[in-house]
């Protein structure tokens, strides 16, 4: 994201998903909004779905999600940590296969899995973020409430180029 060079511009890009907080940080926030803001046309809109605001953080939070189908069950526990400006989430997943009730056997296909996944996000301010467009030379509108209510930027290249910081 840092460095990315597609080679050419477009109308909108899109960094959704709370990609952006991985880039941990205030230079790989900045480049990462450089290098995406490099690829818009004039008058291009650049989306960016923020990771949560420092602000709006809770440290310690446990959380659960579980889902069954046809001879699958899924579970998935985290649990989230602060240290400073970064987030860390800690995911323990378990997969089960097998027959489910009623079903007729599948033979060997029964297992069990369970693995763990580290993530170290950035929680980066309001203003951070509006100083990484500004620095990019594009001006910039938040929406609060966003796709699933994390917020979105959204970024618009100026139709003539203005000199970036």
């Amino acid at each position: 994201m840092r460095t990315v060079d597609l080679g050419r511009h477009f109308d909108v890009v899109t960094c959704l998903f709370l990609a952006i907080g991985y880039m941990v940080t205030p230079d790989d926030l900045q480049a990462a909004i450089h290098q995406m803001a490099g690829h818009l046309s004039p008058g291009g809109v650049l989306v960016v779905e923020p990771r949560f605001h420092p602000e709006a953080w809770t440290d310690g939070l446990v959380l659960a999600d579980s889902a069954n189908g046809d001879g699958l069950a899924i579970s998935r526990l985290s649990h989230s940590t602060r240290d400073g400006e970064i987030a860390q989430f800690d995911f323990y997943w378990s997969v089960g296969r097998g027959p489910a009730l009623n079903a007729p056997d599948k033979g060997d296909e029964m297992a069990v899995e369970q693995w763990t996944e580290w993530h170290r996000l950035a929680l980066r301010t309001q203003n951070e973020y509006r100083d990484a467009f500004d620095r990019a030379g594009l001006d910039v509108e938040h929406d609060s409430e966003g796709l699933i209510g994390r917020g979105l930027y959204l970024a618009r290249k100026p139709s003539r180029d203005r000199p970036c910081s």
